[in-house]
């Protein structure tokens, strides 16, 4: 982790590099795997919106639906709701097959959070 810190503060230059959004995904990565879902969705989101103006909107969507992920980990819904309503709002065209499963696995998981007693009467009526 020193390392990408470091790597962090010299790659600040680099505005049109993707560089830095890589070093930011490697410490969201990092900060998931070590379960501090709030530091890991921060990473997320500054790798996300250093690919968004690099115009790599395949990388922006997925670290954006990671930060999605963690927030859901870290009890915030309403912040993760945001980002899922963001997505399909102005990026849904984007969507690869692979991400499209990843965004609804997340909404199904945000709906379940945000509505247990809908979910739970669905599954009623289809079990």
């Amino acid at each position: 982790m020193k390392w990408l810190v470091r790597a962090e503060d010299s790659g600040r230059d680099l505005k049109d590099s993707d560089i830095p959004a890589l070093i930011y995904a490697a410490k969201g990565r990092i900060y998931h795997k070590s379960l501090a879902y709030s530091k890991a969705a921060d990473n997320y989101r500054k790798a996300a919106f250093h690919n968004y103006s690099n115009n790599l909107h395949h990388r922006f969507i997925s670290n954006r639906l990671k930060e999605a992920d963690c927030l859901l980990m870290d009890n915030d819904p309403i912040k993760a709701d945001v980002i899922l309503s963001e997505i399909e709002r102005e990026h849904s065209n984007l969507l690869s097959p692979g991400l499209m499963k990843i965004y609804y696995q997340l909404k199904i998981r945000l709906s379940e959070e945000l509505y247990p007693d809908d979910t739970y009467r669905i599954l009623e009526e289809y079990l």
